[in-house]
Formats: C-alpha cells, sequence, structure tokens
C-alpha cells in the first residue's frame, strides 16, 4: 500500500475543537445508534462511573487510532514527573513551531514553560508543544506510565509524530476505550494527588473553556421542569475536562481514512443523594470511509456522541436536583378563635385539628407527610388576640425539607354568664326591714369572673336588710377582658302582719247606778314587728242609747263614755227596763302598712245588784261617747250599726264596716310597746 505524504492529516483535532461543540442533534438518539447509524467504520463506547460499575460498553477493548486524542497519555505522565519533583511547570523547554500542516518540521525553535506548552497541546491540540513535550520526557517513559496506569492494551508509538499523516498510517498508535477510561479513573482515584490532579485538568479542555453540553444541560433542565436558578446551580457543580482526536488520512491509494475519538471525565452533583459522582467515558471511529451514512449533508460529530452518551448521567442527576427541591407547603390563612376554655383553646380541640389538617405539601419525587409545631394548648388574650405561631413542614426522602408558617389568634370577646338571684317578696320583720338572702352567680369559659352590684359593691353577694317597700339591685359581671354582662333583682319587702293588741280593764262593772263617771282601769299593748309606733285609738260602744233609754241619764247625762288618752271613763247608769247596760272598749292599732289589730273589752252596768244575774249585752249599736245625736232613720237614738242578737252576750267585734268614723267623736292616741 502506498501512503500519501505528510500532509495527509486534514484535519487534526486542533481544527475541530470549537466547532464539534457547537450543535446539539434535534433528536436525541443512544449514542451508539448514533455511532453506527452514521458511519461505516468501527465504533467503541465506554462509560464507567468512578469506583463503580461499567454503565455502557461496546468494543472497549477494540484498539484505535486516537490520534491527538493520544495526548492525554503524554500530559499525564509529563503531570506525574511534575508530582514526582522531576520537572516543574515554569520550566522552560525547546519549542519547535514551524509546521507543515498540521505535522511538526522541527524548526523554528523557541523556549516555553512546560505550563504553556501543555496548555497549547491540550487545549488547542498544537502538535509542535506535543513533540516538544514527548521529546522532554521520552516515548518509553509515557508508554511505562501507560503500563502503570493500567493501560496494557494501549501504545504510544514512537514512530509516529503526532499530525503526521504517514506516520499515522505507516506506524498507528494503538488505544482502547477500556484503557483510556482507566486512565482517568486511576487519576480521579490516586495516581496524582488532588493539586497535581487539578493543575492537570486545568490546562485541558474542561468546564471552563469548553463545555460541550452547556445546550444539552438546558434541553434536559427545561424537559425536567428546574428553574433557570437551578440549572445554574446544577451546572455550577458540574466538573469535566476532555480531550478529542480527529484523522482524516488520506493513503496514496484508496478512499481517505476517518478517525474521530473524545475521552474524559465528568462530575455531576446528585443533590438528592447528597453527593457527587465522577464518570469516565470515551467514544470512537475507526478506519471509516463515510462519516454520513444516511445521507444528511453533515458529517458524523464525535461531540455529539459524547452529549448522548452522558445525557442518561445528565437526565439522572438533573432529577436528582429536582428531588432535591424541598417539598412545597402551603399552611392554612392564619385563623382567629374565641376563647373556649380557661385561658385560651385546647390543642385538641376539633377546632384547632381541622386548622391543622388544612395544611398540605407537594413534592417532586415523593408522597410526604405534613407536620407542625403546634402547641399543646394556645393561650388567649383580650382582644385582638394573642397570636400562637405554628411552624408547618415536610421532609422528602432526600433530606430537603420544606417550611411554611401561619398563626392562631385566640380571643376573649364574649361575656361571662350571669345567673341573677330571682326576685323576691318577702315579710318585715323589724322596723329596719328584712334579712334577704341574695347571692348571684357566674361562670367564664375562658377567665375569672368579677362582681359588682349596686348595693353591697364589689362583690357578688347582697345580702342583708332590705328596708320595706321594693329595691332593685343592678348586678355587673366581667371578666379579665372586660367584657360585661349585666342583670337586676327586685326584692319587695311588705308588712301584711296587723299589730298584737291585748288589753283590760281593773274594773269590769261598775255599780250603783248613780250617773256618774267611773275609771275602769283600762289598760293595753301594742306590738308591731315593723312599726315601732303605730297608732291606737280606743272607742266606746254600749247595747243601750243613752239618749233614749228608759230610766237613763238621757239628755242629763249623756253622753255615757269620756276616753282621755288610755284612761276610759264610763257613766254608772242603765236602763231600768232593761237587763242591764254593757259598755265594749275597743282598743284598735293601725301600723304604718294599714294592717290593723283590735282588742275588745266588756265593761257591764247590772240592772239590780246581785239580783237578776249580769247584764246582758243586745248589740253595740250606739256610739257611748255621743251625746247630741241626729235621727239617724230609725227614730230618735244614737245608732252605730244593726241591732245585735239580745241575749247574745257581751259583743268583742269590731265596729260595722259601713260605719262612717267621721260621725264619730273617737278618741285616739299611739302608744308605744308596753305602754
Amino acid at each position: 500500500m502506498r501512503f500519501g505524504d505528510r500532509r495527509a492529516v486534514l484535519a487534526p483535532l486542533c481544527c475541530l475543537t470549537l466547532l464539534l461543540a457547537l450543535a446539539v442533534p434535534a433528536v436525541h438518539a443512544d449514542a451508539l445508534d448514533l455511532l453506527q447509524d452514521n458511519t461505516d467504520g468501527e465504533v467503541g463506547i465506554y462509560l464507567k462511573q468512578v469506583d463503580g460499575p461499567v454503565l455502557e460498553s461496546f468494543r472497549e477493548k477494540k484498539a484505535f487510532e486516537g490520534a491527538s486524542t493520544n495526548k492525554t497519555m503524554i500530559h499525564t505522565h509529563a503531570m506525574l514527573e511534575v508530582q514526582d519533583g522531576t520537572a516543574t511547570l515554569d520550566e522552560l523547554i525547546p519549542v519547535a513551531l514551524d509546521m507543515s500542516g498540521s505535522c511538526p518540521l522541527g524548526t523554528g525553535v523557541v523556549m516555553e514553560t512546560l505550563e504553556d506548552a501543555l496548555r497549547l497541546m491540550m487545549q488547542p491540540s498544537d502538535n509542535a508543544r506535543t513533540q516538544a513535550i514527548r521529546d522532554r520526557f521520552g516515548d518509553a517513559a509515557i508508554n511505562d506510565t501507560m503500563q502503570a496506569l493500567g493501560m496494557s492494551d494501549s501504545l504510544l508509538n514512537p514512530m509516529q509524530t503526532l499530525g503526521c499523516g504517514d506516520e499515522a498510517l505507516e506506524f498507528p498508535n494503538e488505544l482502547t476505550a477500556a484503557d483510556l477510561g482507566l486512565l482517568y479513573e486511576q487519576v480521579l482515584t490516586g495516581f496524582l494527588d488532588e493539586a497535581t490532579r487539578g493543575q492537570m485538568f486545568d490546562l485541558m479542555l474542561n468546564q471552563s473553556n469548553s463545555f460541550y453540553i452547556d445546550a444539552l444541560v438546558n434541553q434536559e433542565a427545561l424537559s425536567a421542569g428546574l428553574t433557570a436558578g437551578e440549572t445554574l446551580s446544577f451546572k455550577s457543580q458540574i466538573r469535566m475536562a476532555h480531550k478529542g482526536g480527529s484523522y482524516t488520512l488520506v493513503p496514496a491509494e484508496g478512499p481517505a481514512q476517518e478517525y474521530r475519538s473524545l475521552g474524559g471525565y465528568i462530575e455531576l452533583p446528585f443533590a438528592c443523594e447528597g453527593e457527587s459522582r465522577q464518570f469516565a467515558y470515551v467514544a470512537f471511529v475507526n478506519d471509516a470511509t463515510d462519516l454520513d451514512t444516511q445521507g444528511s449533508g453533515s458529517d458524523l460529530n464525535i461531540f455529539d456522541v459524547g452529549r448522548e452518551l452522558l445525557r442518561p448521567l445528565i437526565g439522572e442527576a438533573l432529577d436528582s436536583a429536582l428531588c432535591d427541591r424541598a417539598p412545597v407547603v402551603t399552611a392554612p390563612a392564619p385563623v382567629t378563635l374565641e376563647c373556649n376554655t380557661t385561658g385560651g383553646v385546647a390543642g385538641d380541640d376539633p377546632q384547632i385539628q381541622g386548622w391543622l389538617g388544612l395544611a398540605s405539601a407537594v413534592d417532586e419525587c415523593d408522597e410526604v407527610e405534613v407536620v407542625n409545631d403546634a402547641p399543646a394548648f394556645f393561650p388567649s388574650s383580650c382582644a385582638p388576640g394573642l397570636t400562637t405561631g405554628v411552624t408547618f413542614s415536610a421532609t422528602d426522602s432526600c433530606g430537603s425539607e420544606g417550611l411554611a408558617f401561619s398563626s392562631v389568634s385566640v380571643q376573649d370577646t364574649t361575656p361571662p354568664a350571669l345567673i341573677v338571684p330571682a326576685d323576691q317578696v318577702v315579710e318585715c320583720t323589724s322596723p329596719e326591714g328584712a334579712e334577704v338572702t341574695v347571692v348571684a352567680a357566674g361562670d367564664d369559659v375562658c377567665n375569672d369572673v368579677f362582681f359588682n352590684n349596686s348595693r353591697t359593691g364589689a362583690t357578688n353577694d347582697a345580702s342583708g336588710t332590705y328596708p320595706l317597700g321594693e329595691t332593685t339591685v343592678a348586678w355587673d359581671a366581667r371578666d379579665d377582658c372586660d367584657n360585661h354582662s349585666c342583670g337586676w333583682t327586685s326584692i319587695t319587702v311588705e308588712d301584711t302582719t296587723p299589730p298584737l293588741v291585748s288589753c283590760g280593764v281593773a274594773r269590769d262593772e261598775i255599780w250603783p247606778p248613780n250617773h256618774q263617771f267611773e275609771d275602769v282601769g283600762l289598760t293595753y299593748e301594742v306590738t308591731d314587728a315593723c312599726d315601732l309606733d303605730p297608732e291606737v285609738e280606743v272607742t266606746v260602744t254600749s247595747d243601750e242609747d243613752p239618749f233614749t233609754a228608759p230610766g237613763a241619764g238621757g239628755r242629763i247625762h249623756c253622753p255615757d263614755a269620756l276616753v282621755c288618752g288610755d284612761t276610759v271613763q264610763l257613766r254608772a247608769e242603765r236602763s231600768a227596763l232593761g237587763n242591764g247596760r254593757v259598755y265594749v272598749i275597743t282598743v284598735t292599732a293601725t301600723d304604718a302598712s294599714g294592717n290593723v289589730g283590735q282588742c275588745q273589752v266588756a265593761v257591764g252596768v247590772p240592772l239590780n245588784q246581785g239580783i237578776g244575774g249580769p247584764p246582758i249585752d243586745t248589740g253595740q249599736e250606739f256610739d257611748a261617747e255621743v251625746c247630741n245625736v241626729t235621727d239617724l232613720g230609725g227614730g230618735p237614738g244614737n245608732g252605730v250599726g244593726p241591732p245585735h242578737d239580745p241575749g247574745s252576750g257581751v259583743a268583742h267585734g269590731a265596729p260595722a264596716e259601713d260605719e262612717d268614723p267621721s260621725s264619730r267623736g273617737r278618741k285616739t292616741r299611739r302608744r308605744g310597746r308596753g305602754e
């Protein structure tokens, strides 16, 4: 087979680095399908979690020409030398800058720092710097490092100058996807220390200078429902470094041969799990003659393959970020309740429980339960009420907690329940009135009750001596929040008991009938529970008309009775034709309430001394104190009422109800009890 000259390398990776990173396939496809459907070359993929399982693999042991992807091994060895102290990044090395296309010519030497040479080798994929670094460390040492990494199926061919097509055709490098993936895994797990590893990745294409998955992350984040802020946060946590390679080699005979490869690592945050995971990935096309087997008009882009290889991982990581969202907790609106027990409202009150049950929570990935820190008791104060805050929370399986807040205000606007005593009507028991028990009761569901009444002041007991008549007691019950209840009680003290009157005479018989006045020695006593000084009236009646009675003194000796204070004098006379005369002395006591009490005592004037028996009361029809009488329709006389049944004895009743008091010259006086 004949080979073309060194210019046979048409498109090394240095020309493709930026071009291949621009687009994202409009139709997502499996990475392997994307390779197999668009090229006739040998293809392979490899995806492995660092310190974890192999996730995708196809022909991972197939040796392919990696082109500039092989520079990863050179770079790793150089950083190992820096770590070991046998090289420094600021040391100067000679670099022959002259190029023939992509093939170094070894002329135009300048001095550059190793750091600059490594950056230019790994980022714009400069082949002159690559050769200078190989010259600095030697291919044998580089291959030894590859063996130390475990890359037993790979080889950097000393006979090939990277970028020179004829050498690439004649002396191909050997690289397998499994070996390249192993290199990244070894570097990430300790082959290089953390500081050196960081320097190595900083000098490569990485998230800061070639974030070729940016559009992919945007697509997947939008599909997952992440916000712009969440997407930016997710991107900020991604770490990646990669190196690709591209050869288009044209042999002397036959079609051009296409080689495409991409290898790297990516670190993705899995927020829900609280960790980051690292992955090594590789994709390659080897010995292809067509990169557009479907005739789309666009050759296969190896970065599209890399995107699709990483898409499931990125989707899973975004799902984890979504699941890491705190549950959205909705708290019930603040509520104001009326105090219904001493000091507030109990936490197990149905009103509280119903309100707490209004809280809800929604989580992206889990069914979550809402809990709260509601206290066992919600204290009250006076309107507008004391506010107690309640925190509602929900925690998902990722440990993310969502919070919401609300409050319960408990106020007391309900007046106390006041039970006033019933109205009472009581009998007077003393001049001051009557002792009456008057006690109110009250209750308040929330606070203490304070009483006041118009009679005894700040107490619920208005008992005491109530005067004669009606007394209204006004009540007020107040709680701690100055809620008031009012009521009234009427206490009526009445006097319906007549005075108690007792009376007697020293002489109940007068003799002889000599027309003279005799003091009969009247005595009486009046007592009344309520009136210390009832009005007392003493009257005298007779069963004989002092004016017309035959044989009596008549007009000459009338009237027949004189009442002066408590002295009663009766005339000693009687009709000669009758059966003797009977006087009745009536003592009448009237108290301030108009109650009347009486006592009567009889005094007789016999017809004959010791003969014929005692006088007989034939009816107390005549006022013995009246002399000048007027005919009252029954003929001459001194009538005071209907006739009594003759022979009925001495009458002790009260005067007739139809008697006109104004027609009687009665004597009245008031006497104290015991006079």
